[in-house]
């Protein structure tokens, strides 16, 4: 009777998978490339996936997702985004402002054989180059829709949400004026100098006589 009802649970647990959809999970990773930007200055977020199988299925076939920023901090356009090989031949490429946010889709051209072959596990989509506007010490730089497709257009699941991150914006550095205590040195042989200078003239003067 047990090997019966276990023979049972096998069967049932073949059906579930038979009918389950076939989606996969993967994960999305925002990463940038230093914690701080002082002010003025850019700093490189990569967006990462994650989850694939290297040299076989699932792989990516194209994405849309939608990535969302503290526009008061930082500042990015569809000329900062430059994007990754992992998806091999693509078209379209489409970057569009969204409130707080870009819109960024590609759709891959390539076989869904040469997507498993080439893609690894782990691989960059794009990077966003943000160039910070004002201080803040918590930018945030979050996800927000997202959909992704295996090479054959079926839906990949996140396997989580993706965590925002944030990063620190520190004020423009302005140089501090020099104290008049460490110019005090040089002042006085500056002095000294001229007053050697003055002087020669005339001793040379007094020794042709």
């Amino acid at each position: 009777m047990n090997k019966i009802r276990r023979v049972a649970a096998g069967l049932a647990a073949a059906v579930v998978i038979l009918a389950a959809p076939g989606a996969r999970a993967v994960l999305l990773e925002i990463v940038p490339s230093a914690p701080a930007v002082t002010q003025g200055q850019t700093l490189d977020v990569d967006v990462l996936i994650s989850g694939l199988t290297t040299g076989g299925p699932p792989s990516l076939g194209g994405y849309d997702i939608t990535v969302l920023f503290d526009t008061g901090a930082l500042s990015a356009g569809p000329a900062d985004v430059s994007f990754g090989s992992g998806l091999g031949f693509t078209f379209p490429q489409f970057i569009d402002p969204v409130p707080d946010g870009l819109r960024i889709e590609e759709l891959s051209l390539e076989a869904p054989g040469f997507l498993d072959l080439t893609q690894p596990d782990t691989f960059r989509l794009f990077t966003i180059s943000f160039t910070a506007l004002a201080p803040d010490p918590a930018a945030q730089i979050r996800l927000g829709p997202v959909l992704l497709s295996d090479a054959f257009a079926n839906r990949l699941l996140l396997d989580a949400p993706t965590p925002p991150v944030t990063v620190v914006v520190e004020p423009r550095r302005v140089p501090a004026p020099v104290p008049l205590a460490l110019l005090a040195p040089a002042l006085v042989l500056l002095v000294a100098a001229h007053a050697r200078r003055r002087t020669a003239p005339a001793a040379r003067a007094r020794s042709t006589r």
